[in-house]
């Protein structure tokens, strides 16, 4: 769904995910290891390869309330090829950013991004991390 915005209200709210483990060195095992990650009754809703965000930065903040300062974290990602994200790539680059806070959280499961209402017109795009335990 389009928000007005020009970007998706919300993306990759079907694909299972958690945040646990280490980083990953390649986007190629990332994506195997998320496809490996679905539930086969889920049908193909992971295609790492689809471009679901067409800017080329985006800023993502995880919607979790436990870090101790009174702000949330905020990662800027850039897109490889300075247009879009695809599905892969957004999701491992977040991974790759949060997993170190996230895997020991009690809410730790991916459950989508959502954008957030919080928008800044000097700045990419702010999407946010949809987790649940």
């Amino acid at each position: 769904m389009d928000t007005g915005s020009g970007f998706p209200a919300t993306m990759l709210q079907d694909v299972s995910w958690t945040f646990r483990g280490p980083t990953f060195d390649e986007q190629g095992s990332f994506e195997a290891a998320v496809r490996d990650y679905q539930s086969p009754d889920q049908g193909e809703v992971w295609q790492p390869e689809e471009v679901v965000l067409r800017s080329p930065r985006v800023r993502v903040s995880p919607d979790v309330h436990w870090y101790l300062s009174d702000e949330d974290p905020v990662v800027e990602l850039v897109a490889d090829n300075g247009e879009s994200f695809t599905a892969g790539e957004l999701l491992f680059k977040v991974h790759n950013a949060f997993v170190a806070d996230l895997r020991q959280m009690d809410h730790k499961y991916f459950e989508g991004f959502s954008l957030s209402r919080h928008q800044r017109m000097d700045a990419p795009p702010l999407y946010d991390l949809d987790l649940g335990s």
